[in-house]
């Protein structure tokens, strides 16, 4: 894990939430410096543990606090967001080795809070989006169908998958992530 900007008692709830962890953080009080040094620590031991055959997962909360401190280290946004792109590039298969898989939270748009939202989505290989709406239906975990997405996902799906996924993006439009739990419990019958 990679916490930035988060709250100090966190970093135990991670640890105790996954025995055996590795967790990276740096809280909302911290210095932009000590918020990329967390980060490449926890870069590079991702990285040694997938060169040593592991399949390592580095989870990042969040993003946004990242580029920030990217961008205040440098003086420049291009920067912070070419920081946060490279955050993504370290993702890979290694022959011989282990994989490392990068996921990381960004805020919503809607929030008013994610200028860069496009620059990370083409960096992306999936997007999930979250819905307060369908949250405080008490509906967990709670997806929003119609704005995630899963880039080639053509590539991954036989052709009944994907009339499936296709029914399932306009039960989303119509009806919400409500509508999508319905059909695919109809689907499972």
């Amino acid at each position: 894990y990679l916490l930035l900007g988060q709250r100090p008692e966190e970093n135990g709830e991670f640890r105790a939430a996954v025995p055996g962890s590795y967790v990276f953080s740096e809280a909302f009080d911290s210095t932009f410096a000590k918020r990329m040094r967390a980060a490449r620590l926890a870069a590079e031991r991702a990285k040694r543990l997938a060169e040593a055959g592991k399949d390592v997962v580095l989870l990042v909360d969040s993003l946004s606090a990242y580029v920030q401190a990217a961008e205040k280290q440098s003086g420049d946004r291009e920067s912070g967001l070419l920081a946060g792109k490279k955050l993504f590039a370290l993702a890979r298969k290694i022959s011989a080795g282990g994989s490392l898989t990068v996921i990381a939270t960004y805020p919503d748009a809607e929030c008013g809070t994610a200028p860069a939202k496009d620059e990370f989505e083409s960096a992306a290989n999936a997007v999930f989006c979250f819905s307060r709406k369908t949250a405080a239906e008490g509906i967990i975990p709670a997806f929003d169908f119609s704005r995630s997405f899963t880039k080639r996902s053509e590539q991954y799906s036989q052709e009944y998958d994907k009339e499936f996924v296709r029914r399932l993006r306009s039960a989303a439009e119509e009806t919400g992530t409500a509508g999508v739990l319905s059909l695919i419990e109809k689907n499972e019958e």
